[in-house]
């Protein structure tokens, strides 16, 4: 009987052993996924950050000293993203990584392979190629020299590239003005690709955040399940021993009675009555024990823990640990109903380092927690936005507002709550005035600036209305408004946003025009062709950077005749995206401005819209849940 018992408990102790052995390597390998995607989540995190520092250095670039500080960490940010745009690519060919990951961090290593190559790659050999200090110093006077070696570093530190660049005329500066041109040309096509990578960039670190925390969650089920498995199949393999224990002593002392009662009808004596009921009462006692702590095992089997049960002694191990389990169930049943009711801030008091239940409540407590406060702010945030959407909704015109002489359309889509696209339009005594222009970027900070721009636009026609012969009254108009912005935007906001503007004043049917905005469409009723009015695109600074420019260098007029109709947009329009990346672009807004030409100016501004929308609806809608990439306005007049 021994040696069968010994085996017994042998062979479960080796069982026991192996499923601890499983458990423990499906845990690590839960564990090593979950870092896996960790790793991987803060390496987009990285790139993202390495992104918005690398567009901030090249900005500063432009407007502080080209060979300084941001220069040198814009190339270090190029260097960087290569090496974790390479670090991730390989990791992503591993078969854990899911499909839709694959394609968004290839399709964000593709974009910026082009960015780099295409745009930014030329930007800093062209700036390497440039040599700023001796050919910088070239155009400044004699005395401005000597003080530039006495205070070479003060000098370089406050210089602004971009400012140089438009400060100095050809004729002082002829020898680099081409070049130094060229750098802030191909910085400009630099920023239009911007969008679409940081678009890119945000969408794999959506999804990367999202399978992190798929991945976070099916651990700790996974972990506090196996413990669950483990702990049942311990008791199971407990009981399963205490059997193979129980029941050969038993049978033992079954047959010991019967001995000692045959003994006792002999006449032996040896064995007492008394003796052997105490042996009976206690094999009893020990069959019941088993089958209670049994009853105990199947209840909390079905998550039954209102249990009352105490050791029935000091040396009762097994019965502490039922205890324990008991209690430490009831513990973690506390701490879910202030889940339940709400109390997020509740926490546990791990029983040990080895506590993982408790300290993965307090982890999933303060997640919540901070899930709250983060929700709290964005609702802030969402209303602070509707509340500057609305603002800016409502101080564009109405659509009963009219100019003198013309029949007028017009619209504006923003792609966020607040856009950077503003234009308005009124009648003076002397005179009809229309703005149109795109603030760069979108959101709050650039609502606010277009906000800006619109209301100086407003006072300068107010302040103009005056001078009823005046045929520059754009070109002062231009100089207003960009003096406005220097001094709020620029001087006392520190802000680099900038803006281009047309302004257009028309008086008995001719417009004068400044500024560098869009190109800006004419349907001739005479000839029954759309001409093209590429002047409004004029060679002249943008809005909001400097405050002395040469407006006339965009000075431009030209005539309508009645019924002809003028079409004034921003690059919102044309920009639009098919699914297969086709931009809308100026030939299909011209077949489609033709197309309605005869039509009423609102059923001509509405089928524009709607061609555009389905262009679009497989691409940029689809791509922004039902939005466009970019701020869309569009302004129709028609000559009476």
């Amino acid at each position: 009987m021994k040696k069968s018992i010994k085996n017994r408990i042998v062979t479960s102790n080796i069982l026991l052993v192996l499923f601890s052995i499983v458990i423990i390597t499906l845990i690590i390998a839960t564990f090593s996924l979950r870092n896996i995607y960790a790793s991987t989540l803060a390496k987009t995190k990285e790139i993202e950050s390495e992104w918005l520092s690398l567009q901030k250095n090249l900005q500063l670039s432009m407007t502080r000293w080209l060979s300084g500080t941001p220069y040198n960490d814009l190339k270090k940010n190029k260097v960087n993203i290569d090496i974790l745009l390479d670090n991730l690519s390989e990791n992503s060919f591993s078969f854990i990584y899911p499909d839709n990951l694959k394609k968004e961090i290839s399709n964000m290593s593709s974009i910026w392979d082009f960015t780099k190559k295409e745009r930014l790659d030329i930007i800093i050999e062209s700036i390497n190629n440039f040599i700023p200090a001796g050919k910088m110093e070239f155009i400044e006077s004699d005395e401005k020299k000597i003080y530039i070696k006495m205070q070479k570093i003060n000098y370089y530190k406050n210089l602004n590239f971009r400012e140089i660049v438009y400060k100095h005329s050809a004729e002082e500066w002829d020898k680099y003005s081409t070049e130094a041109l060229r750098i802030l040309e191909n910085v400009d096509l630099f920023y239009e690709y911007t969008d679409n990578y940081s678009k890119k960039v945000k969408k794999c670190l959506m999804v990367s955040t999202d399978i992190y925390q798929k991945i976070t969650t099916f651990t700790t089920i996974m972990i506090i399940t196996l413990l669950i498995i483990q702990f049942f199949i311990g008791i199971m393999i407990a009981f399963k021993i205490g059997n193979a224990v129980s029941k050969p002593i038993m049978k033992s002392t079954n047959k010991l009675i019967h001995f000692v009662g045959e003994s006792m009808d002999a006449g032996s004596g040896s064995i007492t009555d008394e003796e052997t009921k105490q042996l009976e009462n206690c094999v009893d006692l020990l069959i019941n024990y088993y089958k209670e702590l049994s009853d105990i095992a199947e209840k909390l089997s079905i998550g039954d823990i209102s249990l009352d049960f105490s050791p029935k002694s000091e040396n009762d191990v097994m019965g502490k640990a039922f205890t324990n389990i008991i209690s430490y169930l009831k513990y973690l049943n506390v701490g879910a109903t202030h889940f339940v009711n709400g109390n997020y801030n509740y926490s546990l008091e791990p029983r040990s380092d080895k506590d993982i239940l408790a300290t993965t409540y307090n982890q999933l407590s303060k997640s919540i927690v901070d899930l709250l406060e983060r929700t709290k702010e964005i609702a802030r945030l969402e209303s602070e936005m509707g509340a500057a959407a609305r603002i800016q909704s409502s101080i564009l015109p109405r659509q009963d507002e009219n100019l003198v002489g013309y029949e007028i359309a017009h619209t504006c889509i923003t792609a966020t709550e607040v856009g950077g696209d503003n234009y308005d339009f009124r009648s003076t005594k002397n005179g009809n005035w229309i703005s149109i222009g795109d603030v760069s970027g979108h959101g709050l900070e650039a609502g606010i600036l277009a906000l800006i721009a619109q209301s100086a636009f407003n006072y300068g026609a107010y302040l103009f209305e005056k001078d009823v012969s005046d045929n520059e009254l754009q070109l002062k108009m231009y100089d207003y408004v960009n003096k406005t912005l220097v001094l709020l935007n620029r001087v006392r906001g520190k802000s680099d946003t900038f803006m281009t503007q047309n302004y257009l004043f028309e008086r008995n049917g001719t417009f004068f025009c400044a500024g560098a905005h869009e190109i800006g469409l004419v349907y001739r009723k005479g000839s029954g062709e759309i001409e093209e009015l590429k002047e409004l695109a004029g060679r002249v600074p943008f809005m909001g950077i400097m405050s002395e420019i040469n407006v006339s260098t965009s000075d431009f007029k030209f005539s309508m005749d009645s019924g002809d109709i003028l079409m004034l947009y921003t690059d919102g329009l044309i920009e639009a995206k098919n699914e297969n990346s086709e931009q809308f672009d100026l030939f299909r807004l011209k077949n489609s401005f033709l197309k309605y030409k005869d039509h009423d100016v609102n059923d001509i501004k509405e089928s524009v819209m709607n061609d555009l929308r389905d262009f679009c609806r497989d691409g940029d809608l689809k791509r922004y849940d039902g939005f466009f990439a970019d701020d869309i306005t569009i302004l129709i007049l028609k000559k009476k």
